[in-house]
């Protein structure tokens, strides 16, 4: 872990070894270091060579030669341009990334060549001028020149504390981000007052040039810039920017205010009133209902441990269950004139109250028990609900424009998805007409070219997975060329061939019983066999040839052209062919075969060239009957079983179904809700996207904002400076954004917003997406009826712990931090990095001056069980120095580290300016001082520890703010 140093001055350079010249300026002799190394390795010797002669130096440039600097130079102001608000208690500081800037100009012992001063606006503002800004500093403004070298200082952040001075001045030469430079004005902050802050030379001569734009005399380099407090003066600006102070009090001063608060002493707090006795208002209430009947509804906040199971009235009245019975007539009222076993109601009925979440559980009526039913006969529940539907009503103009710009893209999805509707219905109507009423066989010949690209899920090894229906084809007997494009052409019905054929045999051709016959064969695989060539009878057409081995598959093209000719498969080595011994699969073929009436003669002669010159035309579609590899071993195909024509058939119409289709082809493009979860079997699985608008805003906030007392009855009651420990009312929440998003869905419907109302539009009501957190709820519609009201949020249905802190602190200190802490042993606030820290779930500003910080753990019992602390801590947006102000009790604490030093122990002159040396008992010695602590007065790095501001915590003992704790 990295440790923060300072440093009163560093130098780098030809300067850290310049000295005065005759005139003033800074002067360096140059030598040469020469080291002279053995071969061996040696160490060597070290050699110095001075210049030439004891006369020739080389001057550097001084402050007098400067007219500006780079702005980028400056890393950061403290407090930031354009601060409202900065505390009065600290010092204004501007830091440089060369941290060897403010001594770059001034040789050894010299004081800085750059100051900060601080004025208010009234004293002066920098004016436009050439080289440089100008303002004139009047005295009261002029801090001290010969204490400047006091409020100029390095910091370093480095790890460890070996050898500091060398890894500080390296760290310098590579201008590392983790050494820089600070100026630090000493003048004393008013508070409510805007200032100006200016870097400005230190020096006459640096004055003279920036205000001539020529280079001043070298001796004027020595000379202080003005005689503080002496006489107005006008000085070159090279660098300002502007800031205001706000109310006096330091976070410190403003936390120590804040006070733990039991809420449960808090009259009226947590809980708000609602009369009942009469809930219609046309309707007088029952005879015997007491004078006044209230019902309590606790808000999206209430006290630890306060929930309550079942609505109570008080008192106890049977108006209660009176009227109960009456809200649930209402509510079925509507939903009966949708009963079919009723007859229709004559006329319109009268206007009912909604009935919440109608549109998402699809039921019309509120006695089935479950979350809906308590939700809209439970006062505090409707009441949340009613809260969620007014926001819709006040902010519906606002919200249908913001929906209305996210229907762009769902607009042009839900145009893809009816164009898809559109031709899965024309290409179903088509395929019902052409294709489901062709034989199977005739069907699966049409489907050839879709070969390599159609999918399915049939194999003949039966893997499970999709394969190209080429490949399945290719493991059954038939011939991979039955399942071209020119064989479906050369056989179709009233085709040449078959009007060829039907002449000489007096029927078509059979194409369709082989290829049935080979779907259906079996392909097995048993050990290489021999077997003799069979020479084919030419008087003996049509005959089989019979089988050496009993093994023949079935039908392997078994009609030939003419319809007549048949020929066989067998298994085993092809005897007088070595080329092809060991190969499973050879086919013989008769010597010579003569094809009916055809007008050319197909013939071949065995153990000849297997190339025989025939007319191209009799081969087209036709393919070698195998193609003969070289096997040590069969391949085993493992329990090929054989696939009936009609099996492929309707595997094939399966994945060429239109809807499949064009449901893949929309799923691939449109990712709109509902899209990509919907399957073929739905009943409309192309049906009209109703995808909704979403509204990524924590709705506390807007509930906050506009009734406070609903989201925390009590609220303004509560003291300011206050802390209370209070948890999530998730029931509440709940009811709520069901309410919110059944009146924005209705909204939707009637501006003809495409949706089927059962969106959740609004799912955040504490978290928002820039936390990182997910959505509060899930899909409203996707709820289970039997959940309890309040166990569909992301935690189950337990309540979060929540802070509320209220105070001055939050509204100056935006930045503030809050942490859950396990306690050390001792019961302190353990060291960051150690123990257990646990930032808030979420946070959620309820206003101005009121923050909620809500956390995951502890949980209640966790805290009631002791040991927990919530660390209320300073924001540190860097590096700052001031002292503590004076507590509101007027007498500061004693001084036990200079970390306790508050401004009345400060020594601060008439003008208002920090004295950086003691000044009688002022500023008194820390109690615990030791050899290692800081010195007032010493050095710039002295008061640079002295002064520098810790981030303030303030911790409080969590099981002290339940309620009786």
């Amino acid at each position: 872990m990295s440790g923060r140093w300072f440093a009163s001055s560093v130098r780098v350079g030809a300067i850290a070894s310049a000295a005065p010249g005759p005139d003033g300026r800074a002067q360096v002799r140059p030598s040469i270091t020469m080291t002279r190394t053995t071969p061996e390795g040696g160490h060597g010797d070290e050699i110095t060579f001075p210049a030439p002669g004891a006369a020739i130096t080389l001057p550097l440039i001084g402050p007098g030669d400067v007219f500006g600097f780079d702005r980028g130079l400056v890393a950061r102001q403290e407090p930031p341009d354009g601060c409202v608000n900065a505390a009065t208690n600290e010092l204004a500081s501007v830091e440089f990334a060369h941290a060897d800037l403010p001594w770059q100009l001034s040789p050894p012992g010299a004081p800085p060549w750059l100051a900060l001063v601080v004025l208010r606006e009234d004293e002066g503002v920098p004016a436009e001028r050439r080289p440089l800004p100008v303002v004139t500093i009047p005295p009261q403004a002029q801090p001290d020149l010969a204490r400047a070298a006091m409020w100029a200082h390095v910091e370093a952040r480095l790890t460890g504390e070996d050898d500091l001075g060398n890894r500080i001045l390296a760290g310098v030469r590579r201008r590392s981000d983790a050494v820089i430079a600070r100026l630090v004005c000493p003048r004393r902050l008013e508070e409510d007052t805007p200032y100006v802050a200016c870097v400005v030379p230190a020096t006459a001569g640096g004055r003279e040039a920036g205000l001539t734009g020529r280079s001043a005399d070298p001796r004027r380099a020595a000379v202080p810039a003005w005689t503080a407090g002496a006489a107005p003066v006008e000085m070159p600006v090279y660098y300002w920017w502007r800031f205001r102070t706000g109310p006096d009090g330091s976070f410190e001063a403003l936390a120590r205010r804040l006070v733990g608060v039991d809420p449960s002493t808090i009259e009226g707090f947590g809980v708000r009133t609602v009369s009942v006795r009469r809930p219609w208002p046309h309707r007088e209430p029952p005879e015997g209902t007491p004078p006044s009947v209230t019902a309590s509804i606790q808000g999206a906040l209430r006290i630890p441990g306060s929930e309550v199971a079942d609505e109570v009235w008080e008192p106890a009245s049977p108006a209660q269950e009176t009227f109960m019975d009456e809200l649930l007539g209402e509510l079925n009222a509507p939903g009966r004139r949708f009963d079919p076993t009723r007859p229709p109601p004559e006329g319109v009925g009268p206007v009912t109250p909604p009935l919440y979440g109608s549109h998402f559980t699809g039921l019309r009526r509120a006695d089935a028990a479950g979350w809906q039913t308590t939700l809209n006969l439970q006062v505090r529940y409707r009441v949340a609900a009613s809260l969620g539907a007014r926001y819709v009503q006040l902010e519906q103009e606002f919200l249908m424009a913001r929906a209305w710009e996210q229907a762009g893209p769902i607009r042009e999805a839900a145009r893809m998805v009816a164009a898809a509707e559109l031709a899965a219905e024309s290409g179903r109507r088509v395929q019902d007409k052409h294709l489901t009423t062709m034989d199977q066989v005739a069907f699966t010949s049409l489907s050839a070219p879709l070969g390599g690209t159609l999918q399915i899920e049939l194999g003949f090894e039966r893997t499970g997975e999709p394969q190209p229906l080429g490949d399945v084809v290719d493991e059954t007997a038939v011939p991979g060329g039955a399942f071209t494009t020119a064989f479906a052409r050369l056989t179709r019905r009233g085709g040449g061939l078959a009007r060829r054929s039907a002449r000489a045999a007096q029927r078509p051709p059979q194409e369709e019983a082989a290829l049935a016959a080979g779907l259906e064969g079996t392909r097995l695989l048993g050990p290489p066999a021999s077997c003799t060539e069979a020479t084919g009878d030419v008087s003996a057409l049509g005959t089989r040839q019979t089988d050496p081995v009993g093994a023949a598959a079935a039908g392997r093209l078994a009609m030939l052209m003419d319809g007549e000719l048949s020929q066989c498969q067998v298994r085993g080595d092809y005897s007088g062919h070595a080329d092809f011994a060991g190969f499973g699969d050879a086919v013989t073929a008769p010597d010579t075969s003569t094809l009916g009436n055809l007008t050319q003669t197909l013939a071949g002669e065995t153990g000849t060239s297997e190339r025989t010159v025939v007319s191209s035309g009799w081969l087209r579609g036709l393919r070698r009957t195998a193609d003969f590899v070289s096997l040590d071993t069969p391949q085993d195909m493992g329990g090929a079983l054989g696939m009936g024509a009609a099996t492929l058939a309707d595997a094939i119409r399966t994945e060429i179904e239109p809807v499949r289709l064009q449901l893949a082809r929309v799923q691939e493009s449109v990712f709109a809700p509902g899209v990509q979860e919907t399957a073929v079997p739905d009943p409309r699985p192309l049906r009209p996207i109703m995808a909704h608008p979403s509204f990524d805003v924590p709705m506390a906030v807007e509930l906050f904002r506009r009734w406070p007392e609903w989201a925390l009855p009590g609220i303004g009651g509560l003291p300011e400076d206050s802390v209370v420990l209070l948890e999530t009312n998730p029931a509440f929440v709940e009811a709520f954004l069901v309410g919110l998003n059944d009146e924005f869905n209705r909204e939707l419907r009637w501006r003809e917003y495409p949706t089927d109302e059962r969106g959740t539009a609004f799912a955040r009501f504490w978290s928002s997406p820039d936390q990182g957190l997910p959505p509060d709820i899930d899909e409203i519609a996707r709820w289970p009826l039997g959940t309890p009201l309040g166990g569909h949020d992301r935690m189950g249905g337990r309540s979060l712990l929540t802070l509320l802190v209220r105070g001055e602190v939050l509204r100056r200190f935006q930045g503030t931090v809050i942490y859950a802490v396990q306690a050390a042993e001792d019961g302190t606030v353990p060291p960051e990095g150690a123990g257990v820290w646990i930032e808030p779930a979420f946070a959620v500003p309820a206003d101005e001056s009121t923050n909620l910080y809500a956390f995951e753990t502890p949980t209640r019992e966790q805290v009631a069980a002791g040991g927990w602390l919530f660390v209320i801590r300073e924001p540190m947006r860097g590096t700052r120095f001031g002292f503590d102000d004076v507590p509101a009790s007027g007498s500061p604490p004693p001084l036990t580290h200079w970390s306790d030093l508050t401004w009345a122990g400060v020594p601060v002159d008439g003008r208002g300016f920090v004295v950086p040396h003691r000044v009688g008992d002022e500023p008194p010695t820390p109690g615990e001082e030791n050899g290692t602590d800081p010195a007032w007065g010493r050095d710039a790095a002295d008061i640079a520890r002295i002064a520098f501001q810790q981030p303030f915590q303030l911790a409080y003992r969590a099981e002290e703010m339940l309620p009786g704790g």
